[in-house]
């Protein structure tokens, strides 16, 4: 009975299996036995997610889930929808074809096996010289689009009795046979095992079509191109590609974007390339020029470029521009500065640029470039405020190996300064370390901001006659003699705009009124640049929100649209500077004209001076750390246009000529040695606190006691500084220092600080009271952001006051009455009384 019924179970078994055998697989069961057939991994617990993507994953029985898992993440098998894989659905014929093609792929690659595809470069048959038989190899040579090369040998052998004979499938023209139906300049895909032995090679199918030719990458080496339906496609480009234009042969980034074309080509490997259009359009206008410089941003390139004339002009660099130095392909942050090339343009666009420098360069694909600003030189480092990121400060190193070079000459660091431009190399991205930096130069050493009419020109000197002249003082223009002769500095430029005029040129302009900037060459002033007025004046203390270089326009941050030119001065920190300078979100005193016609335009620019064109910078912040003949000043802000902006933590250099006001510890005016003297102890200036935090002590040390103010600030050890005032130079060097007072308000974020801004020219002067009173005063308004006249005449304290003159501290009997003067100062007493020189 038992045997019955056992084969009764068996004959039922056999008629699922046979029924089974004539139903349609359903997809949860495909699935199953794919991963069972590969040998895939069952995935399990928190790595299972691909199947919850599926809202009919529950559908799905618990111990399939695994394995269902598996062939999703394999990209096998994907749903039927984007929320269904309908497990208990049937498979079609199209999707099974479809995962048997990734099958095959996967197994292919999990047996050892390697495919690829590229260009036949060579094929060649030689003799096997010293074979005991005749052997004779095939030689198969394939590069492909990555520029690897594939190598394919085939050995045939034969003796008097047999024939010994490696043979590799072909398949070319539909057409089943071996290697001797390869040809050099087909494109084949190939399959290899892990002897690096050809399993397989079939030629691809060449395709053709006619669309357009969108453009050319050359980092990539690549073209896009895009037929009538508008499908895209990305093609490499091989050395013995086709490029032709009305059948001529022309280079391919001569190409014109955009242009109607006939392409050819197999898999993504470009054959052919055929542009309709005239060769002499396609070619575009090929230019000498001199590049300035070179900015580069997230939202275009742009190249300052001079011609022979020295007439300057922006340009704007195509996306997919070529640069080449020294005949390498290299990226738009390789251009340095002040470098002779050849531009083609077309359309309004440099789409090439060809730079030759005697320069040796580096090696483009291990060094990487980048363009940025100093913003600080310390014994740790330059910290850099890079092009592509301007708002985050980077810290690199450098040493005396690293060569710097400016004006094509090898400089040392001591001529580096806060806000050069500079490009530098380093090995990696990643690397913080400069191997090579390029200067440019940051302009001369302005003396004065001069306005006057032209009265007569004279070019065989080189001089200008000005009348009715007028210098920029702390608030407005100072009247000065009517007639001043002005020799013009070798290289000096006198613009109209954008057009530099010579002087046989600007003898057409006597009459006409003009702006300059003079600076001194051994004791002689001289100007150093000029431009025409155009239309009524206005001044105002602006932030620049934007700055267009190809238009060269301006918006300020009251929406305000300027127009900039060649000809415009631009000056920051005292120095002439090129309008590459100009930076956006930048706070700015600008003269303004306004022509007939209501252009708007900027002839002078004063960036980051604490007020108008002076030469001076005032900084205010807290002492921190100290040297023999340097200081640094922590949480420090910056007097720009009268306004106080923050900076990073910044470096002053002393000298013998530095003046000190100690109002905290001596007050009265102190030397430079004894204030060096508080790097040691008593740590009279540098400690923060040395009764408390200070005792048994040998270091200040930045803990919690230093900065939490919040939490700390009413514990006996919680550190307090010297709150000081700086005047420097733009090169850093202090002028005079003012300590003012000890505090806990380093790090107070609520801290409200009540200085005042006061220019007039002196009237009285008491010495014995020590006092001084101002005249025609005007009282800077924070509220207007302009100066308000004052009715009445200031008295001003000036026992405690730091007077300054011609860069030296001076005191009150060398004052004289009719001095031009600006103040700082604050609810208490006068700080600062810069006279204007």
């Amino acid at each position: 009975m038992a045997q019955k019924n056992q084969l009764e179970r068996q004959l039922t078994d056999r008629r699922k299996f046979q029924k089974a055998y004539g139903t349609a697989a359903r997809r949860e069961d495909t699935a199953l036995w794919i991963a069972r057939a590969m040998g895939l991994e069952p995935v399990n617990g928190h790595d299972i997610t691909a199947v919850y993507n599926y809202s009919d994953w529950s559908s799905i029985k618990t111990e399939n889930l695994p394995y269902i898992e598996a062939v999703l993440q394999k990209g096998i098998m994907k749903g039927t929808s984007a929320t269904a894989f309908s497990p208990r659905g049937n498979i079609s014929r199209g999707e099974m074809a479809s995962i048997m093609n990734m099958v095959a792929d996967q197994s292919l690659d999990k047996l050892g096996y390697k495919t690829g595809y590229g260009r036949v470069t060579a094929v060649s048959m030689a003799r096997d010289i010293g074979a005991v038989s005749d052997t004779y190899t095939t030689s198969i040579t394939i590069e492909t689009p990555d520029s690897e090369v594939v190598s394919i040998n085939v050995r045939k052998t034969s003796t008097r009795s047999s024939t010994s004979q490696e043979s590799v499938p072909v398949i070319k023209n539909r057409k089943i046979g071996n290697e001797s139906l390869i040809s050099q300049g087909d494109i084949v895909e190939y399959t290899i095992d892990g002897e690096n032995r050809a399993v397989l090679l079939h030629t691809a199918e060449l395709k053709e079509i006619d669309g357009t030719f969108v453009y050319y990458d050359p980092k990539q080496n690549t073209v896009q191109v895009g037929d009538s339906s508008n499908n895209m496609y990305i093609l490499k480009v091989m050395p013995d590609s086709a490029i032709t234009v009305q059948k001529e042969p022309v280079d391919i980034g001569r190409l014109e974007p955009n242009s109607p074309a006939k392409v050819v080509f197999a898999n993504n490997i470009l054959k052919s390339l055929s542009v309709d259009a005239s060769p002499e359009l396609v070619s575009g206008r090929e230019v000498p020029v001199r590049i300035i410089y070179a900015q580069t941003s997230p939202v275009g390139n742009v190249i300052k470029v001079a011609d022979e004339y020295n007439n300057m002009d922006y340009l704007d660099l195509a996306d997919n521009a070529a640069i080449y130095i020294n005949g390498q392909l290299r990226g738009a942050d390789a251009i340095g500065f002040d470098q002779d090339a050849v531009v083609r343009i077309f359309n309004g666009k440099v789409h090439e640029v060809r730079i030759y420098s005697d320069t040796i360069g580096e090696d483009s694909d291990r060094q990487v470039i980048l363009t940025a600003r100093i913003r600080e030189i310390s014994d740790k480092g330059i910290t850099l405020l890079t092009d592509d990121n301007p708002k985050n400060p980077v810290l690199y190193t450098i040493d005396r190996n690293t060569p710097i070079i400016k004006d094509k000459q090898n400089v040392s660091t001591s001529v580096l300064r806060q806000g050069d431009r500079v490009k530098i190399e380093v090995n990696s991205a990643n690397d913080k370390h400069i191997t090579r930096m390029e200067v440019q130069g940051t302009g001369v050493q302005i003396e004065k901001v001069y306005k006057g009419d032209i009265q007569d020109v004279v070019p065989e000197t080189g001089e200008i006659v000005l009348s009715n002249v007028f210098t920029y003082g702390y608030y407005d223009w100072i009247k000065k003699e009517d007639n001043i002769k002005f020799k013009l500095s070798d290289g000096a430029g006198v613009y109209n705009g954008d057009t530099k005029l010579s002087l046989d040129r600007l003898r057409d302009y006597i009459g006409k009124s003009i702006y300059a900037v003079s600076k001194k060459n051994y004791g002689r002033e001289e100007l150093a640049k000029a431009v025409l007025k155009d239309g009524a004046e206005s001044t105002l203390y602006k932030n620049i929100y934007d700055v267009k270089w190809t238009t060269k326009q301006l918006t300020l941050s009251d929406g305000r649209l300027l127009k900039f030119s060649d000809g415009s001065i631009v000056i920051r920190d005292g120095r002439l500077l090129d309008s590459m300078y100009i930076d956006e979100y930048t706070r700015a005193f600008l003269v303004q004209n306004r022509s007939a016609l209501g252009v708007g335009s900027v002839p002078l620019i004063s960036l980051d001076s604490f007020n108008g064109f002076n030469n001076y910078s005032i900084t205010r912040g807290y002492l921190h750390n100290m040297g023999e003949d340097y200081y640094t000043v922590e949480n420090p802000f910056r007097l720009e246009n009268n306004e106080w902006v923050e900076s990073e933590e910044l470096t002053f250099l002393m000298s013998s000529e530095t003046f000190i006001y100690d109002n905290v510890v001596e007050k009265e005016p102190i030397s430079v040695e004894k204030f060096a003297e508080s790097r040691f102890k008593p740590y009279t200036y540098t400690w923060p606190n040395y009764k408390t935090a200070g005792k048994k002590m040998d270091f200040h040390e930045d803990d919690e006691y230093h900065y939490d103010y919040r939490r700390r600030r009413n514990d006996s050890k919680f550190h307090q500084h010297i709150l000081m005032y700086v005047v420097s130079d733009g090169e850093g060097n202090t002028i005079a220092a003012y300590l003012m007072k000890k505090d806990k308000n380093c790090y107070n974020p609520d801290v409200v600080y009540k200085e005042r801004y006061i220019a007039g020219q002196v009237n009285e002067i008491d010495e014995g009271n020590n006092k001084v009173t101002l005249k025609n005063a005007r009282d800077f308004s924070p509220i207007y952001n302009e100066w308000i006249a004052i009715k009445a005449e200031v008295p001003l304290e000036t026992g405690k006051v730091v007077i300054l003159k011609e860069g030296r501290a001076i005191t009150i009997d060398e004052l004289q009455p009719d001095d031009y003067v600006y103040v700082l100062s604050d609810d208490d007493y006068s700080i600062f009384m810069i006279v204007e020189d």
